[in-house]
């Protein structure tokens, strides 16, 4: 059975402020990522204490392998992705307004009030979706590519019109 528990408990970490918390990750899955590799998702995760009510959330070195389709070729392919630093934020609902959540430069994402827990789910999905690619390429794609890059080089080339700038 694949691990999906993303939920660690904060309550510590809430009754005392600067206080940290260093949790180390692996063979983790999460359903939005159906294609991940049976080796899961591995990171690190710092967790600070900045009141009673909000807490600052950092991953480090997440890593996993993901079986993508080549979009030149049509081939799978096994992605390697490695997310060195990710942040977010994690609040009690309610204790941020809405101009602060926007001005916010990390995700706000929000804490269990109920068992004082943190689910990190969404947080490692949001890392690992920020680090895909706009095109996805196999090597072999990738090196061909490049060799026709090379090839493209067209130097200068002076204008031969008799339009003339002063």
């Amino acid at each position: 059975m694949k691990d999906q528990k993303f939920l660690i408990k904060i309550s510590d970490l809430l009754n005392e402020t600067g206080k940290s918390d260093e949790i180390a990750f692996e063979n983790k899955f999460i359903d939005q990522i159906p294609n991940l590799m049976e080796e899961g998702i591995a990171g690190t995760l710092t967790i600070q204490s900045v009141g009673s009510d909000s807490l600052l959330g950092t991953l480090h070195d997440v890593t996993c392998r993901i079986e993508d389709p080549c979009d030149s070729c049509g081939k799978n392919f096994i992605r390697e992705v490695t997310v060195p630093e990710y942040t977010a934020r994690f609040v009690a609902k309610g204790s941020l307004t809405k101009e602060e959540e926007e001005a916010a430069e990390e995700a706000i994402l929000y804490i269990n009030e109920k068992d004082d827990t943190i689910d990190i789910s969404d947080m490692v999905y949001q890392a690992i979706m920020l680090d895909d690619p706009f095109v996805k390429r196999c090597a072999a794609c990738e090196k061909r590519l490049a060799a026709v890059e090379d090839d493209d080089d067209l130097g200068s080339f002076a204008s031969g019109g008799n339009i003339s700038f002063s």
